[in-house]
């Protein structure tokens, strides 16, 4: 049987050379542990201690009365004291292979009930962002206009949900499926939370009557550009009537282009595809007959997309016209800052189909 040092120097492909390494390295870890432990918990540190010295200092008495056994002619004797130790030791070396099954089939429910609970646990930090975002606007409300700090959080949650939302390649990082399978189930949980929240936010910041929320924090807010009050409902038509048409026509009127651009992009697709296809055909279209072709294409297969946008925004700005214009701000901030990320971010151009939770709740409402 070769020797540990001749394992050593045959070892080509590393194998026991990273076992070894491997075991020092837990063993480096667990001491630091013992070491760190040691500093933070001294008592427990010294009952742990003192439990291994009294077990050493028994086995050590337990192997020299054995030993004096036999010098005083008791071999038989110490023998089948062994036997029972060997027995005793093989039941210990069972109730820890029990022990592992049990710790193995442990660790598997809780991996299937974190993937099972994972949008859960995505809805909960949602909300709890929700609430943080709420108590810091109302809390700024307190003092300051809130124009400002309301055209800021849009920009930045539009950002964060457009980021989030954002195509992407599957990632190879993650090795384990149920990790895979976790994040996966988190992320989409957590973007449709947020979406939840987002709107939320908006329809629930000028309230003054939320029963969650503290009566200081349940005021007015003041919110003014110049002589044009926020504050007024958007069907309040006494005073800067041409200011509240603006900003509705400035929103449908981005929404339509970030629409056409999208248009025109799937479009750009469907032609390169149409090129492609060509290549391997001898069926050859006239220039401007593949470009009908592609922008045919592009409208069909965007058609139910465009049938929803229309719905969505309409029932969006009917909605926020009986709430303060400080939301119709909101709606235009968005649809512009949507707009630049769209530039940005150009994949999300050729998304065939919106995925987000409330294009999905306003599809199955209407049923379109």
């Amino acid at each position: 049987m070769p020797t540990f040092l001749e394992r050593w120097r045959n070892d080509e492909d590393g194998t026991l050379k990273k076992r070894t390494y491997k075991i020092l390295a837990n063993f480096i870890i667990l001491m630091g542990l013992f070491v760190s432990f040691g500093i933070l918990f001294p008592t427990a540190i010294a009952v742990v201690l003192n439990v291994i010295w009294i077990t050493l200092f028994a086995g050590v008495i337990t192997f020299l009365t054995l030993g004096v056994l036999v010098v005083m002619g008791m071999k038989k004797e110490v023998g089948e004291v062994l036997d029972i130790f060997l027995e005793g030791s093989l039941t210990v070396l069972d109730a820890i292979e029990f022990l592992k099954r049990l710790w193995e089939k442990f660790k598997a429910l809780v991996r299937e009930f974190l993937v099972f609970a994972a949008p859960i646990f995505a809805y909960v930090l949602a909300f709890i962002i929700y609430i943080i975002l709420l108590t810091f606007y109302k809390n700024i409300g307190k003092t300051y206009d809130v124009t400002i700090i309301t055209i800021l959080l849009t920009i930045i949650l539009v950002v964060f949900v457009g980021i989030l939302n954002r195509p992407k390649k599957t990632s190879g990082i993650w090795k384990r499926e149920w990790i895979i399978n976790f994040i996966t189930r988190f992320h989409r949980g957590f973007t449709d939370g947020l979406e939840v929240v987002l709107f939320m936010f908006f329809l629930t910041m000028d309230s003054s009557k939320l029963f969650f929320l503290p009566d200081n924090l349940n005021h007015e807010l003041k919110a003014q550009i110049g002589t044009y009050n926020l504050m007024y409902r958007g069907i309040n038509l006494s005073d800067a009537t041409k200011i509240t048409v603006s900003i509705i026509i400035a929103t449908v009127s981005l929404e339509i282009l970030r629409m056409i651009i999208k248009l025109i992009a799937m479009a750009k697709l469907h032609y390169s595809d149409l090129i492609e296809e060509e290549k391997l055909t001898t069926f050859v279209r006239l220039k401007h007959v593949r470009i009908k072709d592609s922008i045919k294409m592009a409208f069909y297969e965007s058609k139910e997309g465009l049938t929803r946008f229309i719905t969505y925004n309409t029932v969006l700005l009917i909605v926020f016209l009986f709430f303060p214009r400080l939301k119709l701000l909101t709606l235009v901030v968005a649809s512009i800052t949507g707009f630049i990320l769209d530039l940005l971010i150009r994949g999300r151009l050729t998304i065939k189909q919106n995925t987000d939770l409330l294009s999905r709740l306003m599809a199955k409402a209407f049923g379109i």
